[in-house]
């Protein structure tokens, strides 16, 4: 049986540098479209959360990589996440903060550069994405392999 997991996918560039992650801290970094976002989910919740993917029988952990990939080249994987959580959408959670030192696995697309300044101070495996054929299907291989 494979367990639940949240995956946060995030680019590289705005990784921050402490691992700690507040959508207060970007808010001059947002678009037009990002910020009625955020106003729409402050109405909801009361402040903008940190979404992550859910895994679940019917969104299976490929999926969770797949759907992290459109906003981002990093993937954080969380068995648990601090409390409280609000479910955001049928397959989102949404937390006020995130530590990312907190993750259990590191993905990376090929083209993050493992030389990166926050990549150093993370303590769990470190895992590159390799592609199929056709550029589906990210399957994990360790960062030594690479």
């Amino acid at each position: 049986m494979v367990r639940q997991m949240f995956f946060h996918g995030i680019p590289a560039q705005f990784v921050p540098g402490d691992l700690y992650l507040s959508p207060r801290r970007t808010i001059l970094n947002k678009g037009r479209e990002q910020l009625q976002d955020r106003r729409g989910l402050i109405r909801r919740f009361g402040f903008e959360p940190v979404h992550l993917f859910e895994s679940s029988p019917d969104f299976p952990v490929r999926e969770c990589v797949r759907n992290c990939l459109r906003y981002g080249d990093v993937i954080f994987l969380f068995r648990s996440l601090p409390l409280p959580l609000w479910q955001i959408s049928h397959h989102e959670i949404g937390v006020q903060t995130l530590d990312l030192q907190q993750a259990e696995v590191v993905l990376l697309s090929p083209q993050v550069n493992e030389n990166m300044d926050w990549l150093k101070q993370i303590s769990c495996p470190v895992l590159y994405l390799q592609y199929g054929k056709r550029g589906e299907n990210p399957t994990p291989y360790s960062i030594s392999d690479a």
